[in-house]
């Protein structure tokens, strides 16, 4: 599906937006006298990604069934396999492998490039790999929960357009809303986004869930 290769294009777009980033912050770190350095906070450059990543994949998610809704191809799918609940698992296993790798492919290399052009730069934030590589993992594996949440959210809504505002509402509204709350609002608020894998695979179980009835019980046009 061209959309896919436009959609892996725009992760890769990713990675590169992360070694200008990085580029970018070892610039600005050099200009830093010593006090101001020390009083940076933890951060990284995926961090500062993964929504965009998630959005993404997000994206390829809906993509997968509102394509077809779109198009009428969802009839002849459903006539040349009528078991719902195969074709629409066979879909969920295919965007969640794909965005999984993809996901945790692009967050170790934003992390790796970023890391190499810092150089001996003591970015706060970024330690051995071997500390780091869990939380990679889990930032990489949210990647493929939103891909699943725009595959239930597309077979919900039947709309490619309302699939992405809701991923636009969640990845970046509700962050935007929750950083201007008091605390302890925020932290709890903050907990709760998809940047948490257990959040994450929470609200996948839930559209998929949701989804799954629903491609059962309403008629595909």
């Amino acid at each position: 599906m061209r959309s896919t290769q436009y959609v892996l294009g725009m992760v890769l777009c990713s990675v590169v937006v992360g070694a200008v980033l990085a580029w970018a912050w070892g610039r600005t770190w050099d200009s830093m006298t010593i006090e101001r350095r020390s009083s940076l906070s933890d951060g990284s450059i995926e961090e500062t990604l993964l929504p965009v990543l998630q959005l993404c994949l997000g994206i390829l998610g809906s993509l997968t069934i509102t394509a077809e809704y779109a198009t009428g191809l969802i009839r002849t799918t459903l006539t040349v396999l009528p078991r719902r609940t195969s074709v629409f698992t066979a879909k969920a296993i295919t965007i969640s492998a794909l965005s999984l790798v993809a996901g945790i492919g692009a967050t170790f290399a934003i992390h790796l490039i970023s890391k190499a052009i810092f150089g001996d730069r003591d970015f706060p934030g970024y330690h051995d790999l071997a500390s780091e590589a869990p939380g990679l993992l889990g930032a990489g594996t949210t990647v493929g929960l939103v891909a699943l949440i725009g595959l239930g959210a597309g077979t919900v809504l039947r709309s490619t357009a309302g699939a992405v505002s809701l991923l636009v509402l969640l990845l970046f509204v509700l962050p935007m809303i929750s950083g201007f709350l008091p605390e302890p609002w925020r932290e709890r608020i903050s907990s709760t986004l998809l940047t948490n894998p257990a959040s994450a695979l929470g609200l996948a179980v839930v559209f998929l869930a949701v989804a799954t009835v629903l491609i059962h019980r309403r008629d595909v046009g």
